[in-house]
């Protein structure tokens, strides 16, 4: 959604199938989210001015609603639907952590990753926890 007036709602390229992966998406049956197929034209950024399909994320409910599991799903779904035209390493930046990294690359379900990072998930947090003011 880079270069729209959503860029945080949304997500799409030429090169990919919207309406299957809106599909896939919504058979997972995330909790708190819905998925649904669009098309947009970016005024901007890397895409700028090409027709794009592309999936839209509706949140319907943000207490259950998952962000790092959702955005691991996607992830997972655009490295075996599209090896060859989406750029994993650029994933990296926003990421940020080089096991998942591998994870998502090799196509480990999203059970051994969540498994393989429980140990600092539960570090963070209790760290998290001491500054939170809303409990």
């Amino acid at each position: 959604g880079r270069g729209t007036q959503t860029p945080f709602e949304l997500f799409g390229a030429p090169w990919l199938d919207g309406e299957m992966l809106a599909r896939e998406l919504g058979n997972l049956e995330l909790p708190g989210v819905r998925f649904k197929a669009v098309k947009f034209t970016p005024e901007s950024s890397k895409f700028e001015g090409e027709l794009c399909s592309g999936v839209s994320i509706q949140i319907t409910d943000r207490k259950q609603f998952e962000s790092v599991r959702t955005g691991i799903e996607i992830a997972l779904r655009l490295r075996r639907l599209y090896p060859e035209k989406w750029e994993i390493d650029a994933y990296d930046r926003l990421l940020g952590n080089e096991t998942t990294l591998e994870a998502i690359r090799n196509g480990r379900p999203y059970a051994e990753i969540e498994s393989a990072n429980s140990d600092g998930l539960l570090e963070f947090a209790f760290r998290r926890s001491q500054y939170l003011i809303y409990r």
